[in-house]
């Protein structure tokens, strides 16, 4: 008995697919021998499509409504898996109708699925009307997240403070610039720092003059404004400590002295991971923060927006295609399973800069996308 006599005709036609034999819509009409022909080499896919002629274009759509339905709801599951991640791949989509076995299914969910991804991936922009100062803010492409952040910025716990938000998420998502926006948002200063390894990176210090060094924080804090406080999962958990008396309490101490706390002191954070140590964000591995701390957040996670990174992309005119190999290598990364190894939308925004600039398109992958990676893993990648 050959390798294929257990196989399902399903299965066949997916391994001539994958060893790029035959694919499309005339080998939905294959059947189990013919599959096993094609594998064995017995025959060419050129031979079969000869013999099939003009009728295999048609078979499908002959077929019987209930014959469609049950393709579609073969298709159905399929894209129920696929959609809520956003990463639905119209080829994805005719493999599924195609090993359904009819043609026809192609065309009706090929229509919807369409509809929906021109739906869902139509880059978000804002526009924020400030009734206050009687202005009108156009924000631009924002992450589709966005709106959320804001509305969630609305809120106000029993002391009259707007509760201090965490971004978590891959790298290159834009949080920081996210931020950025929140500010021009709300009409408030923006203030910025990294992570820190020492409180007084936070607190600020009364130098040789004895004059206060003000920090971004203590700006925001006292002020008012929005601080955001990157990186945060890198910090040491010790320097941050300080920063638990000021996220719970109207009031902190600083080094001149107890200050209270602005009501409009916006404090949103950023990391890569859930502060636990563990590597949980694929690819990143951070310090783990204290529980206490941890308790002071309310979490937002904040992934990879493919409108706005089809947005960036249009801004400098793709015509090499470098969106799609981006993309496709990030989805080989995932299905592969490899480690510490991000294919963000930096590769998107750096990789086309370079390509504008005139740089070889392997060097800009091999410097925007495989980094570095080892050949074993890189061949997965490339699919």
């Amino acid at each position: 008995m050959n390798e294929y006599e257990n196989l399902g005709t399903s299965e066949l036609r997916k391994l001539i697919r994958e060893r790029g034999i035959g694919s499309g819509l005339a080998l939905s009409s294959a059947n189990k021998d013919t599959c096993i022909r094609l594998l064995k080499g017995e025959l060419t896919w050129d031979a079969f499509l000869a013999s099939q002629g003009a009728s295999t274009c048609n078979h499908a759509a002959a077929a019987s409504n209930a014959g469609n339905e049950g393709a579609i709801s073969q298709i159905a599951a399929g894209l129920a898996a696929l959609m809520p991640q956003q990463k639905v791949d119209m080829d994805e989509v005719r493999k599924l109708a195609v090993d359904a076995g009819h043609d026809a299914a192609i065309h009706a969910v090929e229509s919807v699925v369409k509809a929906e991804l021109d739906a869902r991936l139509a880059p978000m922009k804002v526009v924020v009307e400030d009734r206050k100062a009687g202005e009108t803010r156009d924000l631009g492409v924002v992450h589709k997240r966005f709106p959320l952040l804001l509305q969630m910025y609305q809120a106000r716990d029993k002391d009259g403070y707007v509760p201090p938000i965490y971004l978590y998420g891959p790298a290159g998502t834009g949080k920081t610039t996210t931020a950025r926006k929140i500010a021009e948002a709300l009409g408030l200063e923006f203030h910025y720092n990294g992570a820190i390894g020492n409180a007084y990176e936070l607190s600020g210090f009364i130098d040789a003059g004895g004059r206060y060094q003000e920090t971004p924080f203590f700006k925001a804090y006292s002020r008012g404004g929005v601080y955001l406080f990157d990186e945060l999962d890198s910090s040491m958990p010790g320097a941050v400590l300080a920063f638990n008396a000021a996220l719970a309490n109207g009031h902190a101490a600083f080094p001149v002295g107890n200050v209270n706390r602005h009501h409009d002191c916006i404090i949103l954070a950023a990391g890569n991971t859930c502060m636990r140590g563990d590597g949980n964000m694929a690819g990143f591995q951070r310090i783990k923060q204290d529980a206490a701390f941890r308790d002071r957040f309310t979490y937002l996670e904040w992934p990879i927006d493919e409108a706005l990174e089809s947005s960036m992309a249009a801004a400098y005119g793709d015509e090499w295609g470098w969106l799609d190999m981006v993309r496709r290598y990030r989805r080989n990364a995932e299905r592969a399973g490899i480690k510490d190894f991000e294919v963000t939308p930096r590769a998107v925004d750096r990789g086309l800069a370079m390509l504008k600039a005139g740089v070889d398109l392997h060097e800009v992958i091999e410097s925007c996308v495989r980094k570095g990676l080892n050949a074993d893993a890189w061949k997965k990648v490339e699919g």
